[in-house]
């Protein structure tokens, strides 16, 4: 069936003192990599009030959406206050190729065309360098695999390095391009390696490909981690990783921080001068068997070389109990207290929360405790005070409402890239100046769409179907057949209101889409999702939410205007 119209389419434990040990006697990096031989000096320091922009896609799919919406996102966001936007700006959609110097060209140029976008609305850009997730088809390695290599392959290590000087090189003529920064959060694939090994042959190639074992020896005797390890080692090679169920996981954890601080960021810094980045704010639990009995502090991060500012991160469940409905002074008791904690560990660092997420409805943490949606804005009021005064500014994670569509290139922006096509089918902009596919009579647009990597949504029992179509003659019936099991005819009219449905689907079946048209017919914001990351400052649609005054005024706070 059809939808009426809308305004748009679619109890913190002592610092860990094994980290600061190892910093201190530990002076080479592990497996070959070099920090930089030379600290660049950090740069002038600006109160930041940004949101991250996704434009009408979600964080995975962004770099193949319809941009042409920017201009007008962006005079949105600097009449709404902000100063800034943060762009995602994902390894592997840049470097598709595992390669020194072998970079996505059209990516490059997508990139120039945001910036241009946004310095033209008087807008400032972060850009988060690195980000792991994209749906580029042609991505080689894409997700864990791709920086599990930056650990385990001195050729993908390098590809990476080329990957960051390269990015440098192309964004620093402009001027509106304020600095950028990596997050621990694309770099943990190891650490989720180490998690799952549980075999000890897994568990030793992963010591060896990593560097773990080289790096305990370094800093220990063969007999202390034997003793620790409750076991007899002849040589550092018969040392595998730790089992996660036990206390010495808390050595894997400090050889992570160590690669991130020596191996990821040092030398990152060297071919970004500038950089940041987003740490490790949460707490790990350590364990004996299933039993807690401790945390590990990520704290040996937060005070990098080369940078005044400690970048941080921020949501409601952060040191909360599971599954409870926090109420606005819980919340803001536990953003003061981790604030205040970070700032210590940090030698009194300025703190920027790269990721200020005030609301996550996300399917993996929906389990975690959560500000309840309707309390949202008066969070903000109640916390402007504690982001103006503790810290040098924010970014908005969910500006707008977003799902998490997993068509690629879904407005034909890109032309018929990943789509087949039957028939006369061929790609133009509509008489807004949006790209659109213009099918005629008898043709279609088919998208293979397997489980896996970007794809699979969730798991989820359902998924909503959603697009535009405009009938160019009278109307149109389309043919709409989503994976083996959904299959609906809808009626395309000439006024083009989005179009949506549900699904019920098999999780162990694919999600392969195709739209067939009896009659010519312009198709574009073709989506299908199992959920909607909500933020309540804008719907998905554009529509005005009510946490959108409270971040007005807490913009006017920070900026001083």
């Amino acid at each position: 069936m059809e939808s009426g119209s809308s305004t748009r389419r679619h109890s913190t434990p002592k610092r860990s003192l094994l980290a600061l040990i190892l910093l201190a006697a530990v002076i080479t990096t592990a497996c070959g990599s070099t920090a930089a031989t030379s600290t660049p000096k950090p740069p002038p320091t600006r109160k930041i009030a940004a949101a991250t922009y996704f434009g009408d896609s979600w964080p995975v799919g962004f770099w193949a959406s319809d941009l042409s919406y920017a201009t007008a996102d962006f005079q949105q966001i600097r009449a709404n206050g902000f100063n800034s936007v943060v762009l995602v700006v994902p390894w592997g959609y840049f470097q598709p190729a595992l390669k020194v110097n072998s970079f996505n060209a059209a990516a490059f140029t997508r990139l120039d065309s945001v910036i241009e976008a946004a310095k033209q609305a008087g807008l400032g850009v972060l850009l988060r360098i690195s980000y792991e997730w994209d749906m580029y088809p042609n991505d080689q390695q894409p997700g864990n695999a791709r920086f599990t290599g930056v650990f385990t392959s001195s050729s993908t290590y390098a590809a990476w390095k080329s990957y960051i000087g390269e990015l440098h090189n192309n964004v620093k003529k402009y001027s509106n391009v304020w600095g950028a920064y990596i997050s621990w959060e694309d770099f943990q694939s190891i650490i989720l390696d180490a998690k799952s090994a549980d075999s000890l042959s897994s568990r030793l190639q992963l010591s060896h490909s990593t560097g773990f074992s080289q790096w305990l020896s370094r800093s220990y005797k063969l007999k202390s981690i034997s003793s620790q390890y409750h076991a007899h080692f002849q040589s550092w090679s018969d040392v595998p990783t730790p089992l996660s169920t036990t206390p010495e996981f808390r050595l894997f954890y400090a050889f992570w921080d160590y690669q991130l601080m020596h191996r990821i960021f040092a030398p990152a810094l060297s071919l970004y001068p500038g950089l940041t980045m987003e740490t490790r704010v949460d707490e790990d639990p350590l364990f004996n068997g299933s039993k807690q009995i401790g945390a590990y502090s990520h704290s040996s991060t937060y005070s990098l070389p080369g940078t005044n500012v400690t970048g941080i991160y921020f949501n409601p469940y952060m040191g909360a109990e599971g599954g409870r409905i926090e109420t606005v002074d819980q919340t803001l008791q536990g953003m003061t207290s981790v604030l205040k904690r970070v700032q210590s560990a940090s030698g009194n660092r300025k703190l920027l929360i790269y990721e200020f997420q005030l609301y996550d409805n996300t399917p993996a943490n929906s389990s975690n405790a959560h500000l309840s949606l309707a309390s949202v804005p008066a969070f903000v009021t109640a916390a402007t005070p504690t982001v103006v005064h503790k810290t040098t500014g924010y970014a908005i994670w969910t500006y707008r409402d977003y799902n998490a569509n997993i068509v690629y290139n879904p407005d034909f922006a890109l032309g018929l890239d990943s789509w087949t096509t039957t028939g006369n089918v061929t790609t133009t902009t509509n008489t807004e100046g949006h790209s659109v596919a213009q099918l005629a009579g008898s043709s279609s647009v088919l998208q293979a769409i397997p489980l896996g990597t970007n794809s699979d949504p969730n798991g989820a029992n359902t998924v909503t179907v959603s697009f535009t179509a405009t009938a160019l003659s009278g109307r149109s019936l389309l043919r709409v057949q989503v994976g083996q099991y959904c299959s609906r005819t809808v009626v395309a009219a000439a006024a083009g209101s989005p179009i949506h449905f549900v699904c019920p689907m098999d999780a162990s079946a694919n999600y392969n889409l195709s739209i067939a048209a009896t009659a010519p017919v312009q198709l574009t914001g073709i989506q299908v999702f199992s959920y909607t990351q909500l933020g309540d400052v804008y719907s998905n649609t554009g529509v005005p939410e009510p946490a959108l005054q409270s971040l007005k005024s807490l913009n006017a706070a920070m900026l001083g205007s």
